[in-house]
């Protein structure tokens, strides 16, 4: 009797490894980015493929991984840039979208590793990429020409003037910038339009612009459409009405160039909550 049940439980058996992909889709849509990425993929060469594949691969964010984990230490953070190699070698040319976080050491082994392996990237967010050189910008670049969006944070003029001629040289169909920095100068603005001419949209996130550097942009991008900036302070005019605005919000010179365009939206940081230029996200395909 206990041999027959044995057996009976044998034949009931089914072998995960050989479940059908898209069963396989709708478990492992179940599990952490993070285990999936690390354990799941592991198990055998049907997990790994149904991993990898584009329903459960397209999009590679960091930040959110972090949310996570306990990055506060040096194990941590170095789990996280583990995920971050691991992730981009499963997913392979099926990732279009890569937010790499700020506490990641980001590098040229790490852009030209991530280009080599991800070469269709529509989307990069690359947060405060102090370690990358020139070269290795140029490098990446060379590989994503299908890059469409980007968000990127800095704090020195030199590493947006390699970004932004890396992107002009190399993606052909880019037309959408986030910036995050600590102000947006004038020369700032010149540069993104001498090297990202056609840009259609452009979302700054920033603790001051100057008015010369928002006329710049609407001087230089002669194909923009879509204008959002976000800041905590800049320089103020005169009140009439005793309220205190941006210059940016009222300045004649700039309201008459921003006249334009579809959307010119300036608010400050943290006050509104719907404004695309307030996370380092993907960019909202939907804003009016």
């Amino acid at each position: 009797m206990e041999n027959s049940t044995t057996e009976e439980a044998g034949e009931n058996f089914r072998d995960w490894s050989k479940l059908q992909t898209d069963m396989l889709w709708k478990i492992f849509a179940l599990v952490s980015v993070m285990d999936r990425i690390l354990n799941v993929s592991a198990v055998c060469h049907s997990w790994r493929s149904a991993c990898s594949d584009k329903i459960l691969s397209s999009t590679l964010d960091t930040s959110k991984i972090r949310n996570e984990m306990d990055t506060k230490t040096r194990r941590g953070r170095t789990r996280l840039m583990v995920i971050l190699i691991c992730g981009v070698n499963l997913a392979g040319e099926n990732l279009t979208t890569l937010i790499i976080d700020s506490i990641l050491e980001v590098n040229d082994k790490i852009l030209t590793q991530a280009a080599k392996r991800c070469p269709n990237l529509k989307y990069l967010g690359l947060l405060w990429p102090y370690g990358a050189t020139s070269r290795g910008l140029r490098t990446a670049f060379e590989s994503w020409t299908n890059l469409q969006s980007m968000s990127i944070s800095f704090n020195s003029l030199l590493s947006h003037v390699n970004i932004f001629k890396a992107i002009g040289q190399n993606c052909p169909n880019f037309t959408e910038l986030k910036v995050h920095a600590p102000f947006v100068s004038q020369e700032t603005a010149q540069i993104a339009s001498q090297f990202i001419p056609h840009l259609k949209v452009l979302r700054l996130q920033c603790k001051m612009v100057s008015k010369d550097a928002a006329v710049a942009v609407l001087d230089g991008l002669q194909d923009l459409e879509e204008l959002y900036i976000s800041i905590q302070k800049v320089e103020y005019v005169a009140p009439v009405t005793g309220v205190f605005r941006p210059a940016i919000m009222r300045d004649p010179r700039v309201l008459s160039k921003a006249s334009r365009l579809r959307v010119y939206h300036v608010c400050y940081t943290g006050e509104c909550s719907s404004c695309p230029a307030s996370s380092m996200g993907p960019p909202p395909s939907n804003v009016v």
